[in-house]
């Protein structure tokens, strides 16, 4: 998990040079939060996400299933996405009165995704994407999988894990994405 330390690593230098670089800073957070995320989902699914939509809508399942952490994740996750927005010149908030305490609180999803409780997420999962676990139900339109030929090994975060799905928005190309995938579902 060397690669979360050197994320937010890098966004307290940003932060702290003369004058600080605030969009570096940023543009690390928002890296760090999708790096911690994806390992999160590749560790316990062996899925690997394409579009900050899948981000987003398994980012709820993952969050609200946090416990007593909940709160303060799902806190963290939309500061996030304000940091994205912020390093495209996009201001969601002050960053002169509200970046240290924000950049706490993604610091701090950074550090703790991982600790949510598993079995509560799976739970959620099922209820609402039950695709991306191979049950049979009601799929969602909001997400669509794609099952890979065979399965794919990949770094995420200096770490090796094993793909078998792919997880995208519902209208995306596939043409963007490895030729090894097939559609297990269209809408």
């Amino acid at each position: 998990m060397r690669i979360l330390s050197i994320c937010h690593v890098d966004a307290k230098y940003y932060k702290s040079r003369n004058p600080p670089d605030l969009t570096q800073c940023a543009s690390k957070l928002w890296m760090g939060t999708n790096i911690a995320f994806k390992m999160f989902l590749a560790a316990n699914y062996g899925v690997e996400t394409f579009s900050h939509d899948a981000n987003r809508l398994l980012n709820r399942c993952v969050t609200r299933a946090g416990g007593p952490l909940c709160g303060r994740l799902i806190l963290a996750y939309g500061y996030a996405e304000h940091f994205y927005m912020f390093t495209h010149q996009h201001f969601c908030f002050n960053p002169f009165e509200e970046f240290d305490e924000r950049m706490e609180d993604v610091i701090f999803y950074i550090n703790n995704i991982h600790r949510v409780d598993n079995t509560e997420v799976r739970k959620l999962i099922q209820q609402r994407y039950p695709q991306i676990l191979d049950i049979n139900g009601k799929k969602s339109p909001d997400l669509r999988v794609t099952e890979y030929d065979r399965e794919i090994k990949k770094k995420l975060g200096g770490v090796e894990f094993t793909f078998t799905k792919a997880l995208m928005k519902p209208f995306q190309k596939e043409s963007l994405y490895p030729p090894q995938m097939k559609i297990l579902d269209t809408n």
